[in-house]
C-alpha cells in the first residue's frame, strides 16, 4: 500500500509437496516479496518526480535489501537506509550526485539496466571495494508509454549466510 493505494500483492500457493513452507523457503519468499515491493515503490518515486513520501520512505528504510535508482540522466534520486548500511554510504551526500559515486559492481549494474530492457533477473556478485557477498536484481523502469524513467537495483548482504553455511 503505497499513498493509500495498493500497488501489489504478493500471492504465495501452497508447497508443491503439500507440507508447510521450510524456513529457507520462506526466507526467501519473504526476501522475493520485499524485491518486489521496493521496485514497485522505486517506479512510483521516479515517476512521480517528487520529494519523499513518507509512506514510500517508511518502506524503503524498513525492507531488508539496499534499494539505490538512477534517473534516466544517471543521477542517484533514491538510496535507501539498508543500501546506506551495505555500502556505508550517506544518502543525503548523493542524492543527484552522478552513479559515478557507487561502487563499481553497483554502478555496472545500473547502467546496463538503464540502457537496455531487461528482467529481474537475480544473481550473486562479489563487492570488492566493501568484500562482501551480494544478492543483486536491477531492472529499467519504465512509463506506461514506454518511456524510460530510470533504472533500479535491489541488493542483499550474503555475508551472514555465507558465514553460516547457506
Amino acid at each position: 500500500i503505497a499513498n493509500n493505494s495498493l500497488v501489489g500483492v504478493f500471492v504465495v500457493d501452497n508447497n508443491n509437496e503439500g507440507a508447510p513452507f521450510a524456513p529457507e523457503k520462506l526466507r526467501i519468499i519473504s526476501e522475493l516479496a520485499d524485491m518486489a515491493a521496493a521496485g514497485i515503490l522505486a517506479g512510483l518515486n521516479i515517476q512521480r518526480q517528487i520529494g519523499k513520501n513518507s509512506i514510500q520512505d517508511y518502506f524503503l528504510s524498513n525492507m531488508n535489501s539496499g534499494i539505490i535508482s538512477i534517473s534516466p540522466e544517471k543521477t542517484i534520486v533514491s538510496f535507501n537506509k539498508q543500501a546506506e548500511n551495505i555500502l556505508g554510504m550517506d544518502a543525503q551526500q548523493l542524492y543527484g550526485k552522478s552513479v559515478q559515486a557507487l561502487p563499481a559492481e553497483i554502478r555496472e549494474k545500473l547502467l546496463l539496466a538503464l540502457l537496455k530492457e531487461n528482467t529481474l533477473d537475480k544473481e550473486h556478485l562479489y563487492l570488492f571495494s566493501h568484500n562482501i557477498p551480494i544478492s543483486v536484481s536491477s531492472f529499467q523502469i519504465k512509463s506506461d508509454n514506454n518511456q524510460v524513467l530510470g533504472a533500479a537495483i535491489l541488493f542483499t548482504d550474503l555475508s551472514s549466510r555465507y558465514h553460516a553455511g547457506y
